[in-house]
Formats: C-alpha cells, structure tokens, sequence
C-alpha cells in the first residue's frame, strides 16, 4: 500500500511538472508582447513555480504564521497567472469561456495537485507512523486474570518509542489535563488525527498509565502516587 502510494505521490509531482511549464510558456509568450528578452522564462518559472509552492505550503501549515502568507502567496501568484494566460488566450482570438478555460487551467491544476501531493504525503506519514504502534487491547482482554497479588505498575519507557510517537502521546496528556475528550472521535477532532489513529495513541497512553478515564466520562492524566 505505501509503494502504491507512493507511485501515485510520484505521477503527481510529474504532472505538476508538465502543467507548470505549460504556464511558463504561457506567461512568457505573454510577457515578450511587452518587453522581448529572455527574462521573460524568470518571470514564468517565478510565477509557475510560486504559486504551486504557495499552495502546497499551505496544505502542510501547522500554524496561523505560515497559513496566512500561504494564502497570500496562492492567491497572489494563482490570480496573477491566471490573469496573464487569460489575456493571452484573448489577444490570440479566443471567445472569452474558451480564453478563460485555458487560462485558470494551468493556476488551478497546479494548486489542486500540489494539495493533493502534500495530503498524500502527510497520509503516508502518519500511515507508517500508525504501523510501528503495537495496540495490546485485544491480547491484555484475552489473558487470564491474576490470582496472585498485584505488583507495582512499571510505566513503559518514552526511549522504547520514536520521538514522534512521544510527541503524540504526551500531546494525549496535554489534552487530558484539561478533560477535553472522552471519546477517541473528541480526540481524532482536536488532533486532525484519523480515528484509528487517535485509538491506537489513547491506547497506549493507557497502557502506559499515563491517562484514564474518570467518572465524568472524560480522561485525565494519572499523577504519580495516586
């Protein structure tokens, strides 16, 4: 399935490549109706390329400092070179729908590629992520109770996970110390996670005894010596 993925995420990268140039050649051939040189190939890299970047920023922005210049930078290079293509198209003839199709068609395939490249890409992630968390539930319900006393809980070590995964679960705690969730779709809405994923994390929060869920319904963290 990541090799799959993985093939997909490359097919996209190559088309963006193809529908880029085509809005290069466009804006240049546009830009030499005003001043013929060979800057002109700047200015359509510069555009072509910008407004592609912009968007994919913008698909992976984690915070309001990186969303808002994202935005600015879609709607700012996206506009600008579908502007230039669709006078373009006009001054070689074209009837306006005709002239406004091929125009937009390059600035928004663009950025609607490049969204999908970027999810694709954060899906893989968290999918291997998602891999190497070993969910215990069903082995811990099958196995015998014990009729021996019980002998002190032993937190799993943070160093037997990746930091990433830490990250996730002391994120888990954070949340918890709060009550915010009790259920792992409250907690799948706050992260962004999946469900499976908010599942797999809250699970082994509570195997490591880090978290339970109190009678409020809710869960709270669970304070050493208590």
């Amino acid at each position: 399935m990541t090799n799959h993925r993985r093939m997909i995420s490359a097919t996209i990268f190559g088309i963006i490549i193809i529908v880029a140039f085509w809005s290069i050649i466009n804006i240049a051939t546009m830009a030499r109706h005003y001043h013929p040189s060979n800057s002109t190939w700047l200015l359509g890299v510069g555009f072509g390329g910008a407004n592609a970047i912009s968007v994919y920023v913008l698909a992976i922005a984690k915070t309001k400092q990186l969303r808002w210049p994202a935005i600015f930078g879609a709607l700012l290079f996206g506009v600008g070179s579908a502007t230039i293509q669709y006078h373009l198209y006009v001054l070689e003839g074209a009837v306006t729908l005709v002239a406004l199709a091929f125009g937009a068609m390059g600035p928004v395939a663009e950025a609607v590629l490049a969204w999908m490249e970027a999810s694709l890409r954060m899906e893989m992630e968290t999918f291997l992520a998602d891999a190497v968390v070993i969910d215990k539930t069903p082995e811990m319900a099958k196995a015998p109770k014990r009729t021996t006393p019980k002998t002190p809980v032993v937190r799993q070590n943070d160093n037997q996970k990746t930091p990433k995964q830490n990250a996730k679960i002391h994120q888990i705690v954070e949340l918890a110390k709060s009550g915010r969730f009790g259920t792992d779709g409250e907690l799948a809405k706050m992260t962004g996670w999946s469900a499976t994923t908010a599942r797999r994390y809250r699970s082994a929060a509570e195997e490591m005894q880090l978290i339970t869920r109190n009678g409020d319904g809710k869960f709270h963290p669970i304070r050493d010596g208590k």
